[in-house]
């Protein structure tokens, strides 16, 4: 079997058919579909079995753990040669297993990257989310794939692309279940690291739907905040300590800057949850050494005026920098 689209389903009703249909639609047939139900409380699972008559969908219900868990679980029951994540309320686009397939038919790969768009309410209202691939890139025998993400050819998501199952499994990547935000990029650079070969499609192959009302910095609360502040440092101290590549520092910049917007989430926290999450990014002041561009300017007002001073800053920037 080519293809293993593994899908984690939670109180999906809503936009779940037209997922599910955008993967019947395709012309390439030789693919399975994994449905982990992650404990829904809605019919989501009644939709689900709607689909099971065609035996190359298969339902899998398991107690509520997150989309992790879910997405670990599809990991494990997988056949297919290569693997594609989906969110259950986004749209396959047409023929998107087929040119996946013809770009594998004619060489392999370790994971073929496609250009992804977002959406709100219709799918012919959508902007790309991802630039074209630029020419003359290396394709084969890399010592990682790292470099893709140093030179922005791809983003932070898991979903759009499809991955050789075989280096999953062997090299054990699986999402990180503590995480609740972060995970698909945590999950990503293994990725990456794991792998030397690559092709693209620069067409759109993904449509991610996004909430109207959501915000890239609508989640707030502790768990995200120190999330947030977790995979950030955990992959920039990795990049500093264990990585020998020639874009080290690069990598290393955008960890940085990454690391230092994500104080934004900080300022809705209640006194005591600030107070945490203060000693956390006091532990790891070293890693604001390495931001550039405009980010040294937010480290100075840091340094300046202090922790709970700039994440009321950066919150002001964010919400004005969204509205444009």
């Amino acid at each position: 079997m080519r293809f293993s689209i593994i899908v984690p389903v939670y109180n999906a009703k809503e936009f779940l058919r037209e997922c599910l249909e955008s993967i019947c639609h395709q012309s390439y047939a030789d693919y399975e579909v994994l449905l982990i139900d992650d404990g829904s409380e809605d019919n989501s699972v009644e939709i689900c079995k709607e689909y099971t008559s065609d035996p190359r969908f298969i339902l899998i219900q398991k107690e509520n753990g997150g989309v992790s868990s879910a997405r670990n679980m599809g990991i494990e029951s997988a056949v297919g040669e290569y693997i594609l994540f989906m969110d259950a309320d986004d749209i396959l686009a047409d023929h998107a297993l087929q040119k996946f397939n013809d770009l594998l038919s004619n060489e392999p790969k370790d994971v073929i990257f496609g250009r992804t768009a977002t959406f709100t309410k219709t799918v012919q209202e959508y902007r790309f989310n991802t630039s074209k691939f630029p020419e003359g890139l290396i394709k084969d025998n890399n010592p990682n794939l790292m470099f893709l993400w140093t030179k922005r050819c791809i983003v932070n998501t898991v979903w759009g692309n499809v991955y050789k199952g075989e280096i999953v499994k062997q090299q054990n990547i699986r999402f990180d279940r503590a995480l609740s935000m972060g995970e698909d990029g945590d999950w990503l650079y293994q990725f990456l690291l794991s792998s030397h070969s690559f092709d693209y499609i620069n067409e759109c192959v993904y449509f991610y739907r996004r909430d109207e009302e959501a915000s890239n910095f609508a989640k707030v609360g502790y768990k995200y905040a120190f999330s947030s502040w977790s995979y950030q440092s955990k992959w920039y101290d990795f990049f500093s300590l264990k990585y020998e590549g020639i874009d080290k520092d690069q990598i290393r910049s955008r960890f940085a800057n990454g690391y230092l917007s994500m104080i934004v989430r900080i300022h809705p926290l209640e006194k005591s949850e600030k107070k945490l999450m203060k000693a956390k990014y006091k532990e790891k002041d070293y890693i604001l050494q390495s931001c550039t561009g405009g980010a040294k300017l937010f480290v100075l007002l840091y340094r300046l005026f202090g922790f709970q001073a700039l994440a009321f800053l950066m919150t002001i920037y964010c919400k004005l920098k969204e509205k444009k």
